[in-house]
C-alpha cells in the first residue's frame, strides 16, 4: 500500500508539533510501512487475511493458507514487524496432469507493522487458517512530580 503524498504531509505535520517529543521513530515506521513496495505479495493480496479486534488489548490476524502444512509456514517477529512467510513448498503432484489447478500454494511473504507494546501471544494453524493472537501490553502509569529548584 502506497500512501498518497497528502497523507504523508499530514502525518509529517502531525509529528512536527512542539508537544510531540520522541515520536520520530513512530512516524518513520508509519511512513516506511506505507511506502514499502519490496514485498510483492502485499500488492497482490495473497494470501488473504483478516484482522480482528477482540478487545482494546487483544487482536487476531487470520490468514487463509489452504494447501499449506504447518511445516511450510514461518511466523516471526523482529522488533515491531510481524512476518509470515512460506517456506519451501513440498509439491506432491498427483499422478497424471492437472486439467485445472485453481488452488494456489505459491510462495509469499506478508508483513505487519505492530505498535510498540504489541507482541504475539499465540500462533495456531487449524483447518488451513493461520491464527496469530496479538496482545497489547499496557504499561503502568508512571507519574512523577518534580520539585522546582
Amino acid at each position: 500500500m502506497n500512501l498518497p503524498s497528502h497523507m504523508l504531509n499530514v502525518a509529517e505535520q502531525a509529528f512536527q508539533t512542539p508537544f510531540a517529543i520522541g515520536f520520530e521513530p513512530l512516524l518513520e515506521r508509519f511512513i516506511a510501512s506505507g511506502l514499502n513496495t519490496n514485498a510483492a505479495t502485499s500488492m497482490t493480496g495473497y494470501p488473504p487475511f483478516n484482522t480482528v479486534k477482540i478487545s482494546d488489548t487483544q487482536f487476531l490476524v487470520e490468514i487463509a493458507l489452504a494447501g499449506f502444512s504447518r511445516k511450510e509456514i514461518s511466523v516471526s517477529q523482529k522488533d515491531q514487524t510481524l512476518t509470515v512467510q512460506s517456506l519451501e513448498k513440498n509439491d506432491n503432484d498427483p499422478e497424471g496432469e492437472y486439467l485445472h489447478k485453481g488452488i494456489s500454494a505459491r510462495s509469499f511473504v506478508r508483513k505487519f507493522e505492530l505498535g510498540d507494546a504489541v507482541s504475539v501471544s499465540e500462533v495456531k494453524f487449524v483447518d488451513g487458517m493461520l491464527k496469530i493472537h496479538l496482545e497489547v501490553e499496557v504499561p503502568e502509569v508512571n507519574e512523577t512530580e518534580f520539585k522546582i529548584g
